[in-house]
């Protein structure tokens, strides 16, 4: 547990730490890397569905989740988050974070969204976004920009509330 902890710490300090990347560089990195992220997709649902659990954290507790992991990492991307859910397996891959005043913001990869929401290019510019949320108007913004048939890249971005 407390390993788990600290590798979800670093994590997360990592990609807090590391620059924003553009949403160019974002969907680049998949268009280059297709059969990469297809690979993930399978080999994360495997291991979820072998662990019997509805919602799974893939970790370097094991050797198989390490060279997943390690292959996650060369796509940019520093967890893997698996959600079973009626026979259909959903997987969220953070690939920056940052907190700043009171907005939290992320980048992921995600994996069969089933309702996805639209991006507006005018609305929808990373600044615009974090100046909404500022103003609590909203307090939570997400959308999605679809990259394949099954995959998408996610902003999201949410007022951190006192």
């Amino acid at each position: 547990m407390l390993r788990t902890t600290l590798i979800l710490l670093s994590a997360a300090a990592v990609m807090s730490c590391s620059p924003r990347p553009s949403y160019e560089d974002v969907i680049s990195t998949f268009r280059d890397n297709k059969a990469t992220f297809t690979m993930i997709a399978s080999k994360a649902c495997d291991i979820a569905k072998e662990e019997g659990k509805a919602k799974y954290e893939v970790s370097r507790a094991k050797e198989k989740e390490t060279a997943l992991l390690d292959m996650a990492q060369s796509v940019s991307v520093n967890a893997i988050h698996v959600e079973h859910k009626e026979e259909r397996c959903y997987l969220s891959m953070p690939v920056w974070e940052t907190q700043k005043d009171n907005v939290e913001s992320q980048f992921a990869y995600r994996y069969n969204v089933t309702s996805p929401s639209p991006y507006l290019q005018q609305q929808h510019d990373y600044q615009n976004v974090v100046q909404a949320v500022e103003q609590k108007k909203p307090n939570n913004l997400q959308f999605d920009m679809q990259l394949s048939s099954k995959w998408f890249f996610t902003v999201s971005a949410r007022h951190q509330s006192e």
